[in-house]
Order: C-alpha cells, then structure tokens, then sequence
C-alpha cells in the first residue's frame, strides 16, 4: 500500500512539476533535482472540477465515462432511463383512467339521486301534498345544481395550480 502512495504522489509531484513549468518554463532553473522534489512536495497544489447538470439523463461526458468504466454503462443507464419513463407514463395513464371512471360513477350516482329526488317530490305531490313536494324537488334539484358549481371551481382551481407551475419551469 505505501508503494502506491508513494507511486501516486510522484505522479502527483510530475503533474504538479508540468503545470507549474507550462506556467513558467524557467521556474525550476538552476535548481538541483532534489532541491526541486523537495519544494514541489511542499507544495500544496489541487484542481477540482464541479460539474452541474440538470435533466433527466447525465451529461454525454458522464456517459461516456461510465461506459468505460462499466461494461455498456451508458446502454444500461439509457435502458433504466427509458424503463423509467416508461413506468410514470403507464402510472399517469392509470391515474387518468381512474379520474375518468370516478368522473363516470359520480355522474351516474347523480342521475340516480336527481331521478329518486324528482319520483319522490312527485309521488308526494300526487298525494296532495303539493308544497311538501315542491320543497323536496326544489331541495333536490339545488343540491345537485351545488355540487355539480363546487366540482367546477375545484376543477377550475386545479388548472390554475398546473399552470402556474408549468410557468415556474
């Protein structure tokens, strides 16, 4: 193990010796090579690279790199990418399929209230009792006319959220 430390610090000492000679070509002139291992030892010289990148793939760079690093890396990540799109798009699928069918069954729940509300108001009106009658059909019909105006706003509401955050993107 120390021989690979003391094999990567004079990789490290040589790097460190060309950066500083591309810098200046006459820097180390006139001086001796142990008095230059010596001074470029002590130096304390480091490069850092930060690479940022926003999306849902890596940078072809990155890519690259896994692939040589693993074997078909990048054919691997791209497979895992595709799979994944491939799973949000089949849940958002199943979702709206969901949404469409509660949409359905709530409406035809609707009918059937609507309908027993309005047979209702008029076996009690043909019983003779016309303002009994009235008030449960005229109760009935608002009750949906309310729902049927707060699933609108909610909807409504709905939008305005998705599209402000459309926007923020």
């Amino acid at each position: 193990m120390s021989r690979r430390k003391g094999t990567h610090r004079n990789t490290e000492i040589v790097r460190l010796e060309q950066e500083l000679t591309k810098q200046n070509p006459t820097l180390f002139n006139g001086i001796d090579g142990k008095k230059k291992d010596e001074i470029l030892k002590t130096i304390s010289y480091r490069v850092e690279q930060v690479c940022i990148h926003s999306g849902p793939l890596p940078a072809p760079e990155t890519l690259t790199a896994y692939d040589d690093t693993i074997e078909n890396g990048a054919e691997r990540i791209m497979k895992m990418a595709e799979n994944q799109s491939d799973h949000r798009m089949g849940l958002e699928k199943s979702v709206i399929k969901s949404q469409i069918w509660q949409s359905y069954i709530g409406q035809f729940f609707a009918l059937i209230v609507s309908l027993t509300t309005i047979g209702c108001s008029t076996y009690v009106i043909l019983q003779g009792f016309e303002w009994p009658g009235s008030i449960l059909g005229s109760l009935g019909l608002v009750g949906l006319v309310y729902v049927f105006i707060q699933g609108q706003r909610s909807q409504n509401k709905d939008l305005a959220i998705k599209k402000q955050q459309v926007q923020k993107r």
